[in-house]
């Protein structure tokens, strides 16, 4: 039943799709590479995070163009504003040359250190030390303290309960 199947299959193959199998596995083997199934090479050959429509890719492609020349023009008038601010600084005394540039270099410093603040990781805070930490109350602040709620009239009497017990466990009494 089993042959039969597989003489059946074997005879409705395209013959296109074997061809295309047949290239694959010659090139394969020509470039020194082992064979790969034709449903494991596209596998292989596709990346996962790109498997968007065309449509899409070509919009990113697009936005990625527009971008950089907007870069490139960025870089270009600011460079053309750098020699313009340069050429007539020239004729300008020295100390407002200075100036000028000594108050443009601090801005761009400025402008770093606001963003290192805004960006850089944030430390982790040190855990506690012994020290530091709040030791555990003592059996008189506890009783002073049980003794103060009762001043002010709240019922203590499960809270007495609970002491009790944990007295009792620490006692060793199972």
């Amino acid at each position: 039943m089993e042959a039969a199947r597989r003489a059946a299959s074997s005879s409705l193959r395209d013959p296109h799709t074997d061809l295309r199998q047949c290239n694959t596995d010659c090139r394969s083997a020509d470039a020194g590479v082992a064979s790969v199934p034709s449903s494991r090479q596209s596998f292989l050959v596709r990346d996962k995070h790109m498997d968007l429509p065309r449509s899409v890719r070509v919009l990113i492609a697009l936005a990625v163009l527009v971008l950089s020349l907007a870069a490139l023009l960025l870089v270009l008038t600011i460079s053309e504003a750098t020699l313009n601010i340069q050429a007539h600084l020239d004729d300008a005394p020295v100390w407002l040359r200075q100036g000028w540039w000594g108050l443009l270099t601090i801005a761009s410093l400025l402008v770093g250190w606001l963003l290192w603040r805004i960006l850089r990781p944030r430390p982790r805070r040190p855990k506690p030390s012994a020290e530091q930490t709040r030791a555990a109350p003592s059996a008189e602040d506890i009783d002073s303290a049980m003794e103060a709620a009762e001043g002010l009239g709240a019922d203590t009497s499960r809270i007495r309960h609970e002491l009790a017990e944990l007295q009792r466990r620490a006692a060793g009494d199972s």
